[in-house]
This record gives C-alpha cells, sequence and structure tokens, in this order.
C-alpha cells in the first residue's frame, strides 16, 4: 500500500467517519450471531480436516437459528465425512426456570427474552435434512434432561463440534459435566457469552467453564480463536 494512499486515508475524515457509521447501524447482535455462525463454518472445517467423526451438540437453541446454520455449514466443511452427521439440541423452550439472585439481576436474562416454539423450530431442522432423524431436540431444563444423565442415554457417541449458548452459571454447569465422556481428541468447543456479568469468573458461562477446566483429567483445552462480542473457541487435545 502506498504512503500517498495512506496519507489520503488518514486526512480523509468523510471516509472515516462513513465507516465508524456504516458500523454503527449494525447491531451488536446480529454481528455476535455472524462470528457464531464464521466460527462454526470454520469448527466443521477443521474437524473434518483432521478426520474428527462425531455429532454435533448444541446448548440454548431458542429460535433454531443456530442450529440450522450448523446444519447448513456442516454440509458445505469442504471435505468429506465417514458419516453423517447428527444434530442434538437441548432447551427448555420456556426461558431460564431457576436461576440465581445475581443471575437474575441481569437486566436480559428474562425468560420471556428467550421462549420459543419448540414444534417450530422441530419443523424448521426437518426441511434442512434429507433424514429427519439425523435432528433430535430434547425439550426440557437441564436439572431434568442433563443432570445424572450421559450422552449415551441419548444415542450420542462423541461429539466433533459443540456449542454452548446458554449464558448463565446454572445452565451451563450441567451442560459441562454432560459433554465430559462425549469429548474426544480434537472435539471443538464453541462458547458463546463467554465474558458476561462485568467479566465475573464465578458467574455466567465463564464460572461453569473454569470448573470444568478444573474437572478434566484426561484432556487439556487450547483456545483457538474469539468472535463477536464475547465468544470463544477451544479445542480439546491431549
Amino acid at each position: 500500500m502506498s504512503h500517498a494512499f495512506l496519507r489520503y486515508a488518514s486526512r480523509a475524515f468523510f471516509l472515516q467517519d462513513l465507516v465508524a457509521k456504516a458500523i454503527g447501524l449494525l447491531p451488536p447482535i446480529i454481528q455476535n450471531n455472524l462470528g457464531k455462525y464464521d466460527s462454526l463454518k470454520k469448527a466443521f472445517y477443521l474437524a473434518s480436516h483432521d478426520g474428527v467423526e462425531g455429532d454435533y451438540l448444541e446448548f440454548g437453541v431458542f429460535t433454531g437459528a443456530s442450529l440450522a446454520a450448523a446444519i447448513h455449514l456442516s454440509r458445505r466443511s469442504f471435505l468429506p465425512r465417514q458419516a453423517p452427521m447428527r444434530y442434538f439440541g437441548f432447551d427448555s423452550f420456556a426461558g431460564f426456570g431457576k436461576v440465581t439472585e445475581e443471575e437474575r439481576g441481569h437486566q436480559w436474562h428474562r425468560d420471556e427474552n428467550f421462549k420459543s416454539n419448540a414444534d417450530m423450530v422441530r419443523r424448521r431442522l426437518a426441511r434442512l435434512v434429507d433424514d429427519p432423524s439425523r435432528v433430535r431436540l430434547i425439550e426440557g431444563y437441564y436439572d431434568s434432561t442433563l443432570s445424572a444423565r450421559n450422552p449415551s442415554d441419548y444415542g450420542i457417541g462423541k461429539a466433533a463440534v459443540i456449542l454452548i449458548d446458554c449464558d448463565t452459571f446454572t445452565a451451563a454447569r450441567p451442560v459441562f459435566e454432560f459433554i465430559m465422556p462425549a469429548l474426544q481428541e480434537g472435539t471443538i468447543l464453541v462458547i458463546d457469552d463467554f465474558f458476561l456479568y462485568k467479566g465475573s469468573s464465578t458467574l455466567g458461562v465463564y464460572g461453569a467453564f473454569r470448573q470444568f477446566e478444573r474437572d478434566l483429567k484426561d484432556w487439556r483445552l487450547r483456545q483457538m480463536w474469539s468472535y463477536g462480542c464475547g465468544g470463544v473457541a477451544y479445542i480439546v487435545s491431549r
């Protein structure tokens, strides 16, 4: 890039203002979701590149947007898979349910903000696959669908990619406990909302992640990238 262009760009205030205004028009939630979908695309590519077979697990389905994106993007991972991927989504579809007072105090974490129609999501996802049995939604609060259960209870073997998008410590803690038997070398964890609650090390998803990391005995976690407004990706390794 020439010095002349750099001098021009540094003085082109109207152009700088235009770029700032254009970025400001994009709502942060859209920016975050675009980053999340890009993260899934990279995760599916890397998993297929390294021959990591297994299922896709998602915790925090809401309207099914991320799960629909995962179905599209996994089919476009550019490298062949030995077996078709299966997709498992876990959500109450009724909001957060039981949370702590600290979690309830967050301005965004209200049940009415996260209620959705499970049947509508099922219909949406069924149209995206040739075999609807490859997509399964497990409906219910995590204290009943995950606690004291194993992935094998739902026919899940190993996971290739896992998306955790459930915002609170109360929801995330049973998720991290549940996924442990499904981990394998090369499993990629995409974790949303990693820095909520003012970066607290005890609240939110990060608080649950810290306990999860301490509980792991056979695996190490290496951070791969960050995205959006506070999402991260980790890979499971020896």
